[in-house]
């Protein structure tokens, strides 16, 4: 399989590179600092940006999620979403998002 990669210096077109891949119909894994995945139970939510989700669709501000830590589909308002994807500390995301792009 081949993917593509992106990092971002900016969290404006990070979000908007996001928007294009959703709209384009890519399910594309992003890295998020978990505490801002707020349809975890609080006491779980810890700072820790080694976390991945798949975001598989958008409606309106609302993105649709995946996550391999909660069993059902979830949604991420889009001020979580760029709050987690640029977070600071060790590890920052950078806004990193990749999806396929082909498979044999």
């Amino acid at each position: 399989m081949k993917f593509r990669e992106q990092t971002f210096k900016s969290a404006e077109t990070g979000q908007a590179a996001l928007d294009e891949a959703i709209r384009q119909g890519h399910p594309t894994a992003v890295q998020v600092d978990f505490f801002y995945m707020d349809y975890m139970p609080e006491w779980q939510r810890v700072h820790i940006n080694a976390h991945y989700i798949i975001v598989f669709g958008m409606n309106g501000a609302t993105y649709h999620v995946s996550d391999s830590y909660y069993k059902q589909r979830s949604q991420l308002d889009r001020q979580k979403m760029l709050t987690a994807r640029f977070a600071g500390g060790m590890m920052a995301p950078k806004g990193m998002m990749f999806y396929p792009v082909s498979i044999p």
